[in-house]
C-alpha cells in the first residue's frame, strides 16, 4: 500500500514539474525610431510612419527587461500607418518580438509644434532561444509618440515605450477651440442663473 502511494506521488510530482509555465514578463523600455519618414508633410491622424531602423534608448531599472543587453539593440519596426485597428509590431533580434493593434491615434498642436500619439495593446513574445526565453508571451502595450517641430514638411522625431503589464493609454487632451467652447458655456450659464436671482 506504501509502495503504491509513493509510486502515485512521485507520478504526480513528475507530471506537475513538466507542466510548469514561467513568468509573464513585467516592467517597460523604450526605443527611439532613427531618421523617421511620414506619408504627409503635417503630422495627423493617417500618417503613415516609417524609418531606416530603431534602438532600445533605456530599460526600466529592476524590471524584467534591465540587465540583459537590451539597451543598444537595433529594432525593426516595419512601416505602420497611425490609425485606430491598425497593425503596430516590432522586432529584436535574440529577445523577442511585439505585435498588437493601435487602439488610439490623436494628434494636437498647431502647426508649428504637432504631436502624434499612439497606443497599441498586443502581445510581447520572447525569442526562443534568447535573453527572455525563461518567460512566457506576456500582454503589453507600446505608446509611441511623434513631435514635428517647425512646421509642414518639417522633421520629425519619434519615441516608443513598451510596457509590460500593459500602461494605460494617455489621456487625450481637449483641443483649444473645445475648451473656448465650453468656457462660453459656463460663462452663458453664469448669465442665466443670474437673470433668475
Amino acid at each position: 500500500m506504501k509502495i503504491s502511494r509513493l509510486l502515485a506521488g512521485t507520478a504526480l510530482a513528475l507530471s506537475m514539474s513538466s507542466g510548469a509555465y514561467a513568468a509573464t514578463m513585467d516592467g517597460s523600455f523604450g526605443g527611439a525610431l532613427l531618421d523617421p519618414t511620414t506619408s504627409l508633410a503635417l503630422l495627423a491622424v493617417g500618417t503613415d510612419i516609417g524609418n531606416s531602423g530603431a534602438l532600445v534608448t533605456s530599460t526600466e531599472a529592476g524590471s524584467d527587461y534591465a540587465g540583459v543587453g537590451l539597451t543598444g539593440q537595433p529594432v525593426v519596426m516595419p512601416t505602420f500607418t497611425a490609425s485606430n485597428g491598425n497593425a503596430l509590431s516590432f522586432s529584436i533580434a535574440g529577445y523577442g518580438a511585439f505585435s498588437g493593434t493601435i487602439t488610439l491615434a490623436a494628434a494636437s498642436g498647431p502647426n508649428s509644434s504637432r504631436t502624434l500619439d499612439v497606443y497599441a495593446l498586443g502581445t510581447w513574445t520572447p525569442e526562443v532561444p534568447g535573453a527572455f526565453d525563461t518567460f512566457d508571451p506576456s500582454a503589453a502595450s507600446v505608446t509611441l509618440t511623434a513631435n514635428q517641430t517647425g512646421g509642414s514638411g518639417s522633421a520629425i522625431s519619434v519615441s516608443f515605450t513598451l510596457s509590460s503589464p500593459p500602461a494605460p493609454p494617455p489621456i487625450e487632451t481637449p483641443e483649444p477651440m473645445s475648451m473656448a467652447l465650453f468656457g462660453l458655456g459656463l460663462a452663458g450659464l453664469g448669465v442665466a442663473m443670474r437673470r433668475r436671482a
